[in-house]
């Protein structure tokens, strides 16, 4: 998490056909994405919109 959020390129793997658990804990979610995974992974969500 400290590398990317000093702009370094990090890959982040995910079990293959779930992904992250964390995409599911909720409420809150945000736009269909849960608001803790969208926080602890807001350097790839800024990447992915850019």
């Amino acid at each position: 998490m400290l590398l990317g959020d000093a702009a370094a390129d990090v890959t982040k793997v995910e079990r293959p056909g779930t992904g992250d658990d964390t995409r599911s804990w909720g409420p809150p979610f945000v736009a269909g994405e849960s608001a803790y995974y969208l926080s602890a992974n807001w350097t790839a969500a800024c990447r992915a919109r850019s």
